[in-house]
């Protein structure tokens, strides 16, 4: 019976009142949808405060640009904010205890990426500033290809307290979640809807500590420490307490909206200023609980347009299945939430091509489950489905041993990823075929493809790591590694970045051994 094959911890639909996860049908609070320029918000609070909470996020996001000094009408993907009323909703999904929210730029579940802020308890404090974080990641990273650790997260932490007030952006805000004092013990201090971390002064990093770390060598037990010393540091250079820094700032972080190297633009703007002298002012502000605010002006944004519409309960179940997805050591597996959606909808297509997109993501072994298997194959002019086709017979060619199956298997691939050419209409999809077209040797077609997707997303970060792969096959080594770098820049996760560097690597590497063979840069060799 289906139903033995769900943890018991999980409510669920099934929940006779309202305990955790309760959804619409069974008492709970309707899901809404509003959709704007930039955000597509999803929440179970009020249509009214869905509505609030994508205004106000438009609004942020333009002051954001205004204080970064990029050009406003930037456009970039939708960014999702999943919004949960209650702390005990979210804590069900497998988070550890006191985290109330998080980024991820693209769900382990999800077969094309969705950057998503996901918070409880409504956007307060915590999911703002979070947002804005992550924000300012996106807009720096877009621009430069290089950046120190310190000074992406130093700006990030930076910006991410800005607000608008009658007017005018306030900038140069301490966090409220987090300060630095002089005992030697960390403190938690638990505050109504919010806490207090108090960090002490001497396990803060001394600058040339913060200023030699990167995301290999930051150390794990001390990240709070590094995040609030590189905010430090940010402040100091633009000039909270050393006023004469702040035309240096300017300089520095005009620079590196017009793509220049982070390192670089550091030592060019504060040239001639001795690193003894930041290194004091540095130290003195650590526990300096004084506010240094700089206020801009600003013209908000006229009333967002936006689309409101209430969501169905197997659309809230993927929405349970996709965070639950993010903590891979929960109790109960984000397929069980699709399973419980199933039993009460069992032909929903947004519950059978999740359960499809977690089954190909999981790796596993086991077979598709048949019914899965013919959702995936009953419409071959649906694109998404025939992504999830693709990539999954692409995963079942690699594994199989035995011949004859391995050829059947490799024509269903063919025929699919022919159609997926064909009808693919988003820049994953059209790289996904790509992928698939390099892996059946039709290296051509691939490169094809793959310039498309770019052109037509030049924010897809897994679009130009696809098209530097193929450009590698090419020995197109130059082209490959300026598409590496664009890859880099534009990854929503600098946590993640080592794997362009690895690809990079590869570029260096096969070039180096293309110089020693003599090879042309044309020539064609295996993936």
């Amino acid at each position: 019976m289906l139903s033995a094959l769900l943890s018991a911890g999980l409510a669920g639909c099934f929940a006779a009142n309202r305990t955790e996860l309760t959804c619409p049908k069974q008492g709970g609070p309707p899901w809404v949808e509003t959709k704007s320029a930039h955000f597509v918000v999803k929440t179970d609070l009020p249509i009214d405060e869905a509505k609030r909470i994508a205004q106000e996020a438009e609004v942020a996001r333009v002051a954001l640009l205004a204080a970064l000094g990029a050009p406003p009408g930037e456009e970039s993907s939708p960014v999702e904010l999943i919004v949960f009323e209650r702390l005990v909703d979210f804590e069900k999904l497998g988070p550890r205890p006191g985290l109330r929210g998080f980024y991820s730029p693209w769900f382990a579940g999800d077969l094309e990426a969705t950057p998503a802020v996901v918070a409880s308890e409504g956007l307060g404090y915590f999911a703002r500033s979070l947002l804005l974080h992550e924000l300012t990641h996106r807009f720096v990273n877009l621009r430069t290809r290089r950046i120190p650790w310190w000074l992406n997260e130093g700006l990030a932490e930076f910006y991410s307290t800005i607000r608008v007030e009658d007017g005018e952006i306030v900038l140069g805000e301490p966090r409220k979640d987090r300060r630095i004092w002089e005992h030697d013990y960390p403190l938690l201090e638990e505050l109504p809807r919010q806490s207090m971390l108090w960090l002490p002064q001497r396990n803060v990093p001394a600058m040339d500590q913060l200023m030699g770390v990167d995301e290999a060598t930051l150390p794990r037990d001390k990240v709070d420490y590094y995040y609030a010393g590189a905010h430090k540091f940010v402040q100091v250079l633009f000039g909270a307490t050393q006023t004469n820094y702040k035309a240096r700032y300017q300089q520095m972080t005009s620079a590196i909206m017009q793509g220049a190297d982070g390192d670089i633009v550091f030592a060019n703007a504060y040239k001639g200023v001795l690193m003894s002298e930041i290194e004091g002012a540095y130290q003195a502000l650590l526990v300096d609980q004084r506010e240094y605010v700089t206020r801009l002006p600003f013209k908000a944004p006229a009333q967002v347009n936006f689309t409101v519409r209430t969501m169905r309960d197997d659309e809230v179940h993927v929405i349970w299945s996709r965070v639950s997805a993010h903590f891979p050591n929960q109790s109960s597996p984000p397929e069980d939430f699709v399973l419980k959606g199933l039993e009460e909808n069992p032909g929903s297509p947004d519950l059978l091509y999740t359960r499809a997109a977690t089954h190909i993501a999981s790796g596993t072994l086991l077979p598709m489950p048949k019914e899965v298997e013919a959702y995936l194959k009953a419409d071959p002019n649906d694109p998404r489905r025939l992504t999830a086709l693709v990539i999954w017979l692409a995963s079942r060619v690699s594994r199989t041993k035995d011949g004859d199956k391995k050829d059947q298997l490799k024509a269903e691939l063919t025929a699919a990823a022919d159609r997926l050419v064909a009808v693919a209409n988003s820049p994953m999809q059209r790289t996904a075929a790509a992928q698939r077209l390099l892996e059946l040797g039709r290296a051509d077609e691939a490169l094809v493809m793959s310039i498309k997707s770019v052109e037509n997303a030049p924010q897809c970060s897994m679009c130009h790591e696809t098209l530097a792969e193929i450009l590698l096959y090419h020995r197109h080594f130059a082209e490959a590694k300026a598409a590496a770098l664009r890859a880099r820049s534009t990854f929503g996760d600098h946590r993640g970045l080592h794997r362009f560097d690895e690809l990079l690597s590869r570029i260096d590497e096969a070039e180096k051994e293309a110089k020693q063979k003599g090879g042309k840069p044309d020539e064609r060799v295996g993936p």
